[in-house]
């Protein structure tokens, strides 16, 4: 996940205390989204039956986007906390934040790419698209 890989800028920011503590907060929100998703999948794998889509497919789809906007807003959620702390940086920081998350962004895509090229006989996508379960990064940088 990109936000994750902040933490490699962060030493060349030279955060003061309260910036710090803001991307602590935000750090953390995203620790515990993460153990909150891995819950949700762990609860979603045991309690789903397959004979519920068949038998309701209705309530299946409405129970499924529940879940992933549960998801969307918890993203949402993080990613305000990453933008306090954007909003608390200095100029030279924002720089040193925008020209790290654009060189992992190019990274990022090329890795699509690379992907999408590989996949593109898979039935599962088809030329031009993402492989299933590949989704770009989300980041508010």
């Amino acid at each position: 996940h990109m936000l994750a890989d902040l933490s490699a800028v962060k030493p060349q920011l030279a955060l003061s205390e309260s910036q710090s503590a803001l991307w602590q907060k935000a750090e953390d929100a995203m620790r515990r989204a993460g153990e909150d998703m891995q819950k949700r999948r762990a609860q979603h794998v045991a309690a789903r039956d397959m004979k519920d889509a068949e038998d309701n497919p209705r309530a299946f789809a409405a129970q499924m986007d529940q879940e992933m906007n549960a998801g969307i807003e918890q993203m949402k959620q993080i990613r305000e906390q990453w933008f306090i702390v954007h909003d608390a940086l200095d100029a030279q920081q924002r720089t040193k934040v925008h020209t790290y998350m654009k060189a992992r962004m190019k990274e990022a895509r090329a890795k699509v790419q690379k992907e999408m090229a590989a996949n593109s006989k898979d039935k599962n996508c088809g030329p031009g698209q993402p492989p299933m379960g590949m989704m770009p990064p989300l980041f508010p940088f």
